[in-house]
């Protein structure tokens, strides 16, 4: 039953993670309606699983059924970051159209940095709670390396985001206006 429990699980995830990837893409083109608005959060995404896999790989841990699931939900926490930040970057482009997009790179983080990090602190406090607490290997290395995911993914969404923001002619968004 174990070997059938995993063949299957590994079989769903190779539909799972990339029909998830698609999904998400919908939905950013759905809700912004830009080019960087659905690319940049798809590239932190990529950069967040990759990290977390990479990881994974570099200190030798074993791929477990559980950490089937890891991609998946590391695609929908990763692109949540993005997702406040863009929003804002959207909104602060329709509140002042003559500013340049450094500043409103600037604007959107001094308003985002503290939500994002403070979703990011208890998301990565529940995984380290599953990691310390858990008693199998699996679950343990599922909660650190997940961890892992979200600390890159707050990494990439407040460094590397806001530096493309700000090096980027970024579109406003037809689907922010003003109030």
């Amino acid at each position: 039953v174990s070997g059938y429990l995993a063949t299957y699980i590994d079989n769903d995830a190779k539909t799972l993670n990339p029909l998830a990837g698609v999904v998400i893409t919908l939905v950013l083109f759905v809700a912004f309606r830009t080019l960087a608005g659905t690319i940049l959060p798809n590239l932190i995404v990529v950069g967040t699983v990759a990290m977390s896999l990479g990881m994974m790989a570099a200190f030798g841990v074993s791929f477990y059924v559980i950490t089937n699931g890891l991609a998946t939900i590391l695609i929908g926490i990763a692109v949540a970051d993005s997702i406040h930040v863009l929003s804002q970057v959207y909104e602060e482009q329709v509140r002042d159209r003559s500013a340049d997009r450094q500043t409103i790179a600037v604007r959107a983080m001094v308003k985002m940095w503290k939500p994002v990090t403070l979703t990011t602190i208890t998301t990565v406090a529940s995984f380290i709670g599953l990691w310390l607490g858990a008693e199998m290997p699996p679950m343990s290395y599922f909660g650190l390396f997940a961890a892992v995911g979200v600390t890159a993914a707050w990494f990439y969404s407040i460094f590397m985001l806001p530096a493309a923001l700000a090096l980027f002619k970024i579109k406003p968004s037809k689907l922010f206006t003003a109030a």
